[in-house]
């Protein structure tokens, strides 16, 4: 039920092996969250909100845009339904609270969590296994279009708790920010990563 998706190499490279091989996935992923968390929503108001989603992600991180660019056109999306997969959290507003729930042991140092989500989304899931070009890598559990938790080469890992928000959400969808712990060759480094930007969630 989950399989393992290995990408490597430059941020277009990632993202067009992601959207080649998931593509199928991509367009399940699409039309679960479009008619069954979405429904109230017109394509247009999407379009606009995942856009704007997109211009924050652009100006955090040239790379994560490019990679997401890749994404969706060999995926042979639009951008903006691949950023909607990605922003799913701050558009939702986190509206669903009972999701995912996150445990650390510290003698044993054990970190994990459960994903707490729709069902269906059950059998689209996946472990990617991403090298970059530098040759850092890293594991991680997410849906098609999107990385979400995970462990790096470093021995930095992140999972996801999930609260209730009623505020507006602006600023960098979440899943941009745990992509970043990823990518990150120290706590130090993440911590000051996500310290720095402006969070939505």
């Amino acid at each position: 039920k989950l399989p393992l998706v290995r990408l490597t190499g430059s941020p277009e490279e990632i993202g067009a092996e992601h959207g080649t091989k998931l593509s199928d996935r991509i367009e399940k992923a699409f039309e679960l969250y479009r008619t069954k968390l979405f429904s109230q929503w017109t394509d247009a108001s999407l379009k606009v909100t995942s856009l704007a989603f997109f211009e924050r992600i652009q100006e955090f991180s040239q790379e994560y845009a490019l990679e997401l660019k890749a994404i969706a056109s060999h995926a042979r999306r639009e951008l903006w339904e691949v950023i909607m997969l990605m922003s799913r959290t701050e558009i939702l507003r986190s509206s669903t609270p009972n999701e995912c729930t996150s445990l650390y042991f510290k003698e044993s140092r054990i970190l994990g969590q459960n994903w707490d989500w729709v069902e269906e989304f059950e059998n689209l899931a996946v472990i990617f296994d991403v090298t970059r070009q530098d040759g850092f890598r890293f594991l991680a559990l997410g849906e098609p279009g999107f990385v979400k938790i995970g462990l790096n080469a470093a021995g930095v890992g992140v999972c996801l708790n999930i609260l209730k928000c009623q505020a507006p959400t602006g600023g960098i969808p979440v899943h941009i920010l745990l992509r970043k712990v990823l990518d990150s060759t120290s706590l130090n480094e993440a911590y000051h990563a996500i310290s720095a930007a402006e969070r939505a969630t």
